[in-house]
């Protein structure tokens, strides 16, 4: 009986450790696949960020192969919030800060206008009603 009961016993503490070492390896295997989604939303999110700085990037470009430039405009900037619709289509145009003359203010909004439509972002979840951009010629 003595024999029994630790045979009992002895199965009992090896299905606990058993048991012990599953809810380990579920824990470490839970922990290596929430890392894993980590560094892939954090790869993700560089691809996205560096998809964003092409897409403003050709928006300015093809802003700055639309203007003329007025005379005197050496060394002048401008901060420009575009409001589009989709499809690229500028509906507004503000800028809200500037350096430059109201000629040069002028040029500078005339040339968003004439880029309209605007690229189409390389990403779908890029695109926003609203971009702004330091206009630098």
């Amino acid at each position: 009986e003595a024999r029994k009961k630790a045979e009992a016993e002895r199965k009992a503490e090896e299905a606990r450790l058993k048991a012990e070492a599953e809810a380990r390896l579920k824990a470490a295997m839970a922990a290596e696949d929430a890392r894993l989604a980590a560094e892939a939303q954090q790869r993700r999110q560089a691809q996205l960020d560096s998809a964003r700085v092409r897409y403003v990037t050709d928006i300015s470009n093809k802003v700055q192969r639309n203007w003329l430039r007025p005379s005197g405009s050496v060394g002048s900037y401008c901060r420009v919030l575009i409001h589009q619709i989709p499809g690229g289509e500028v509906v507004n145009v503000r800028l809200t800060e500037c350096d430059g003359d109201a000629a040069f203010q002028r040029s500078v909004e005339s040339a968003v206008r004439k880029a309209s439509p605007l690229p189409a972002p390389p990403e779908p979840e890029l695109f926003e009603r609203e971009i702004e951009f330091i206009f630098e010629p």
